[in-house]
């Protein structure tokens, strides 16, 4: 679930079924879970994060299986030392599919590069993943903005058919040596 939504791996750990809407398809994200305890999440706000079309199906086919009590875990592994749990689990998937391996919080950092390299606003990636503040997913993920290349300055150039050629080449009117020049002759 990190990937699709871009979550800590404490902030999954902590995600309770009351957590999920998947009617709206977001969850809530209230709380964190690292060494045994529950605390507010890195950046101390909840937030809602939202969930693809694809994420809040997987989930409610987990309902379907069973139905889950709402102060449940949604992810209910070894109680002592889940994160080390869960990390060991990624590794052995990816040695088992032969993936190279990247660290579980790289999943988070794919998240948001990927979303940033499609174009998606900086402002929504910030507050999907948890950050404190817009300036920290620039300062991260910059290189991955995508670039609009010039489309933004073109915006400067004037829109009117009336309005005076920025260069004197393009004009069909003699310029003023040129009229010199011909008096010349």
């Amino acid at each position: 679930m990190t990937l699709p939504t871009g979550m800590r791996l404490g902030e999954l750990l902590a995600v309770r079924w009351k957590d999920i809407d998947l009617k709206n398809n977001y969850i809530m994200v209230r709380q964190s879970r690292r060494r045994g305890r529950y605390t507010k999440p890195k950046n101390g706000k909840s937030r809602n994060g939202d969930m693809s079309n694809q994420l809040a199906d997987a989930l409610m086919e987990e309902l379907r299986l069973g139905f889950k009590d709402v102060d449940e875990l949604v992810f209910r592994y070894v109680e002592t030392n889940r994160q080390n749990f869960i990390r060991n689990l990624y590794r052995r998937i990816l040695k088992n599919a032969k993936l190279r391996y990247i660290k579980f919080h790289g999943l988070r950092h794919t998240f948001c590069a990927h979303l940033l390299s499609e174009g998606v606003s900086p402002y929504y990636v910030s507050q999907q993943s948890g950050h404190s503040s817009i300036n920290i997913t620039c300062d991260i993920y910059g290189s991955w903005i995508r670039s609009e290349e010039n489309r933004h300055v073109n915006l400067l150039d004037p829109v009117h058919s009336s309005a005076p050629p920025l260069h004197p080449a393009e004009t069909e009117k003699p310029q003023p040596f040129e009229i010199a020049a011909n008096s010349l002759q």
